[in-house]
């Protein structure tokens, strides 16, 4: 039998902090990311459904990764919070959200849309940061 304590100190694979998931979310209103408008619809609570989704995303990539436990119950046992117009930096909104990824990365999960978008996501916030970095504004085009 798995010692589940020894277990979750070693753990490749785990379900990222409420403050991670809201952070993401409160740049993705911020910027207004057209890419996750499937996921928010155009409800007043667009933003607390992607976040949910984002959160039901990766406890179904931990699962995957450690089939025989219950992930959710496991590793995040209360109940997820969300909490509207958290904005941190942009570098460490881009950490949150790779952070994310990698612990999506198990199973069939980067296959599927709301993973997909995450990636675009970072790949424009990742432009975002680099654009206003003064050694790229002094960079030769060509």
């Amino acid at each position: 039998m798995m010692d589940v304590f020894t277990e979750r100190n070693t753990m490749s694979a785990f379900i990222v902090k409420d403050s991670s998931i809201n952070r993401i979310v409160g740049k993705v209103v911020e910027m207004e990311v057209s890419t996750f408008q499937n996921f928010m619809g155009e409800s007043d609570n667009g933003a607390k459904d992607l976040a949910e989704a984002l959160f039901d995303m990766n406890v179904a990539a931990v699962s995957e990764r450690y089939p025989d436990i219950d992930s959710r119950k496991e590793f995040h046992p209360e109940e997820f919070i969300y909490v509207p117009n958290v904005v941190d930096n942009d570098v460490q909104t881009l950490m949150s959200v790779q952070c994310l990824l990698y612990q999506c990365s198990e199973g069939n999960i980067p296959s599927f849309s709301l993973y997909e978008a995450l990636e675009r996501f970072s790949a424009i916030l990742s432009d975002c940061i680099i654009g206003r970095l003064p050694e790229y504004n002094e960079a030769k085009w060509g």
